[in-house]
């Protein structure tokens, strides 16, 4: 499975490249201009030769395995690709919209089927299965991403419509983030950003009614934690509490954590003698790649300090300047915010950012926060437009 996968991955790395490609032959033979969302994108493409030629200062990593390993970053593309796609209208957010919530929702279905038919144990050899004593032993590493779509769309539904089968709607994906996949940092960023979306955009216009409606979900709460005589039990007090001590810097009585907390210190060193420019990214081909020198070591294992020690504190802002564009683009969208999809698109980014800190969405996985970006960008594109032709009457 992994191995299709990387097919996969290297065609559509393959095809977006020759995408670039072709846009940029379009603006320089005079075809059609470059958007500054694109111009900012298409500039994102010197990162794997950035982090291939830091691999060569620093370790004497030939080039070719620099580029190489981080090849799927061109997976970025996706987002002018999808932007392209809307301007030239190929597709329309209609479509799109249907296809994030047809997917998060096969997604869902299949994540169940899974977790209901198949003993993760079986499968403790490969990548999509851990174990975790405090998650209740061997768990399915579901990619839930895909799920968190659906689940936004279907609670901002619910404030807009007032309906009620909507909230309804967000009950699977919300138990297979909490009960199921158990990702702590993934749970504690999407429960903080529906409420961020509550508290900015329903709460603070019917302070009153809202007030009295929390007062009465939580005695309604409370009433049911008494007769069901319900307490958190340890292990899922453990769970929280270390993520608490790994973001405070201590020791936790958890080893997964602890190999996260080790994997920063082996790394400091080099991160504070390379702070500038990093010291780039290895291939596991070319002399065993990181295990050579620190052991056990993932950049994408310790999230934003995974991009530091790979890119350096400029590569590092250069990247999340994407996250400041989308900013003052949301900012310009304000006359349509009220499109359902468009701010489920502006939160889900949101969660995005959150998740960076993390598991460095931004870099090893970064067509999630392009490809919305580019969604918010039409929207723009197609506000200006309209605008313009206003004037032009």
């Amino acid at each position: 499975m992994t191995l299709v996968n990387g097919i996969i991955e290297d065609l559509i790395c393959g095809m977006m490249i020759l995408f670039m490609t072709y846009r940029l032959i379009e603006f320089l033979r005079g075809y059609d201009r470059i958007t500054p969302f694109e111009g900012l994108m298409f500039a994102l493409a010197i990162f794997p030769v950035w982090s291939a030629i830091a691999a060569l200062l620093h370790f004497d990593q030939p080039l070719f395995y620099g580029i190489a390993t981080r090849r799927n970053f061109y997976l970025y593309l996706l987002g002018p690709f999808v932007f392209y796609l809307l301007k030239k209208k190929i597709t329309s957010t209609v479509e799109l919209r249907k296809s994030f919530l047809l997917a998060g929702v096969i997604a869902t279905i299949v994540f169940y089927a899974t977790w209901l038919r198949v003993s993760p144990e079986q499968y403790s050899d490969t990548m999509f299965v851990g174990y975790n004593s405090l998650k209740g032993g061997y768990i399915f590493k579901f990619i839930v991403t895909i799920t968190i779509f659906p689940l936004i769309y279907f609670f901002i539904s619910y404030f807009t419509s007032k309906k009620f089968y909507y909230l309804l709607f967000t009950l699977p994906f919300i138990h297979l983030l909490i009960f199921i996949r158990q990702d702590r940092s993934t749970i504690l960023v999407t429960l903080f950003v529906l409420l961020f979306y509550f508290v900015k955009e329903i709460f603070t216009h019917s302070k009153a009614r809202y007030l009295f409606n929390f007062f009465l979900g939580l005695i309604a709460i409370l009433f049911l934690i008494e007769i069901t005589d319900y307490a958190p039990s340890e292990q899922t007090i453990d769970k929280y509490r270390n993520l608490w001590l790994t973001v405070i810097g201590a020791e936790t009585s958890e080893s997964s954590t602890n190999v996260r907390r080790i994997e920063v210190i082996k790394v400091w060193p080099d991160i504070q003698q390379h702070f500038f420019f990093g010291n780039g990214d290895l291939s596991t081909r070319w002399q065993d790649g990181f295990t050579r020198i620190y052991g056990y070591f993932f950049p994408s294992d310790i999230g934003l300090i995974g991009i530091l020690y790979v890119y350096g504190l400029i590569g590092t802002l250069l990247l999340m300047y994407q996250y400041v564009f989308a900013y003052k683009l949301s900012r310009k969208l304000k006359p349509l915010r009220q499109d359902i999809f468009l701010k489920s698109c502006i939160y889900f980014l949101l969660i995005s950012f959150f998740d960076s800190l993390t598991a460095g969405q931004t870099v090893f996985f970064p067509a999630n926060s392009t490809i919305l970006i580019g969604i918010m960008y039409f929207y723009y594109f197609r506000q200006q437009s309209a605008h313009i032709r206003i004037l032009k009457i």
